[in-house]
C-alpha cells in the first residue's frame, strides 16, 4: 500500500523499520537508504516532528489520531459532504491540477453495494495511519503490536474497499490533493498545490516503471506476511 513510496525513498517496505540499520546479508543489491535510526538525534527530530504535525506525543494520543482517521473526520467525511453538497465545485478544483475523470470522482462517493463505505479518499487517510504507525513505533512512541494493531485495521479496510494496487493509488492521488486543497490548516497556494500532487504521482510512476522487488508479485489482496 506504500510501496511506492518507500521504494521511491530506498527504505524498506515489508517491516515497520522502514530505515533499517543495516540490510541483512543475501541476494538482495537494492541499495537501501540506512540511517542510524537508534540515534538519539534521529529519534528526537522525529518524535519532534510527530508531535509538531500530528500532535503524538504518547501512546494514548497516538491511538486518539487512528481512530480520528477511523471514524472518517480527518477527511474522508469532509470529501463525502462537499460531494453531496457541491460536486461540480469539488471537480473543478481537484481538475485544477490534475486530471481525473468526472465520473471517476463521483463514483468515489457513491457507495457500492457489499462496501462498508464509498471509496471517498480513503486511500490517501489509510497511507497516513500505516506512515504514521510506522514512525511511531521505530522512535520508541509506541509498540510494536498496537502499531501492528492498526496497521493491519487499515489494511483490511484498504482491501476491502479497493479492487486493485492501482486502484488504490489513484484514490491515494486524488485523496491526498483534495486533502490538501480542503482540509489543511495551511491555504496552500495553486504553485504549491501543483508540486505537492507532482511530487506524490512520481512515487507510482517510478515503483510502476523501476520496481522489481518481490511484493510487487503479491496479488491485490493477499500478504507476503504472516501476522496474528
Amino acid at each position: 500500500m506504500i510501496a511506492p513510496y518507500r521504494f521511491y525513498h530506498k527504505q524498506w517496505s515489508e517491516t515497520l523499520e522502514f530505515w533499517p540499520r543495516k540490510p541483512e546479508p543475501g541476494k538482495d543489491t537494492f541499495q537501501y537508504h540506512v540511517l542510524p535510526f537508534d540515534s538519539i538525534d534521529i529519534i528526537s527530530k522525529r518524535r519532534v516532528s510527530l508531535e509538531d504535525q500530528w500532535g503524538i506525543e504518547d501512546s494514548e494520543s497516538y491511538c486518539a489520531l487512528m481512530e480520528h482517521f477511523l471514524s472518517g473526520d480527518h477527511g474522508a467525511n469532509t470529501f463525502k459532504a462537499n460531494m453531496e453538497e457541491a460536486p461540480e465545485q469539488v471537480i473543478a478544483l481537484l481538475n485544477k491540477f490534475a486530471v481525473f475523470p468526472s465520473d471517476y470522482i463521483s463514483d468515489c462517493a457513491n457507495h457500492c453495494s457489499g462496501k462498508s463505505s464509498a471509496k471517498l479518499i480513503w486511500a490517501a487517510e489509510l497511507s497516513w495511519m500505516i506512515s504514521i504507525s510506522s514512525t511511531a513505533f521505530q522512535n520508541g512512541t509506541i509498540e510494536e503490536e498496537l502499531a501492528w494493531h492498526y496497521i493491519m485495521l487499515a489494511s483490511r479496510k484498504a482491501h476491502e474497499l479497493f479492487e486493485s494496487e492501482e486502484d488504490y493509488q489513484k484514490n491515494s492521488l486524488m485523496g491526498f490533493l483534495y486533502w490538501h486543497i480542503c482540509c489543511y490548516r495551511r491555504k496552500l497556494t495553486d504553485a504549491e498545490l501543483e508540486a505537492c500532487y507532482r511530487y506524490d504521482k512520481q512515487f507510482w510512476e517510478h515503483y510502476s516503471k523501476k520496481c522489481r522487488w518481490p511484493i510487487r508479485n503479491v496479488p491485490w489482496g493477499t500478504s507476503s506476511v504472516k501476522y496474528s
